[in-house]
């Protein structure tokens, strides 16, 4: 019971903290070429109970734009976690990847890889590059519920984000 009302502290605290008004406001970034990918991945963190903003964008151009603009200034989000997908076109996830964790700004936000590929060499260069966690991508929206539910629970409910 006790651990219970502590994590839906946590939880509330953190939905508080996304909900202030003001320029920076904190979210879930998600970057997903597949549209459909990104309307489902939605669906069930929402559906999991996940309540913070979702910033979902296609590529890593959007990502750039909105994390790292010509004007400092202009930036309107603060990710509080950032979902990969490391196969965008023109290699765009690796690159996202390696210019995050190359940034002063948003190193230590946590970086979770979100993909279909299961190739040995891409999930150790993820974790050599910086990854905080790597995800293959479920098959079944129950599956990526289920995702959602332990994503919920170890990164807002268990840790303290950045």
């Amino acid at each position: 019971m006790f651990s219970a009302q502590v994590a839906m502290l946590r939880l509330n605290a953190t939905v508080r903290r996304s909900m202030e008004s003001g320029k920076n406001q904190q979210a879930i970034i998600l970057v997903d070429d597949d549209q459909e990918d990104r309307q489902l991945f939605t669906e069930a963190a929402a559906e999991a109970g996940i309540a913070i903003r979702m910033q979902c964008i296609e590529d890593g151009d959007q990502l750039s734009e909105l994390l790292f603009p010509s004007d400092p200034a202009a930036v309107t989000v603060q990710p509080v976690l950032i979902f990969l997908d490391l196969n965008l076109p023109a290699g765009g996830g690796k690159k996202s990847l390696e210019a995050l964790k190359r940034s002063e700004t948003y190193k230590r936000i946590p970086v979770v890889v979100f993909t279909t590929s299961a190739v040995k060499e891409e999930i150790t260069w993820s974790y050599s590059t910086g990854a905080n966690s790597l995800i293959i991508k479920p098959f079944s929206y129950h599956g990526l519920v289920d995702i959602m539910r332990v994503i919920k629970t170890y990164w807002f409910e268990t840790v303290e984000l950045p």
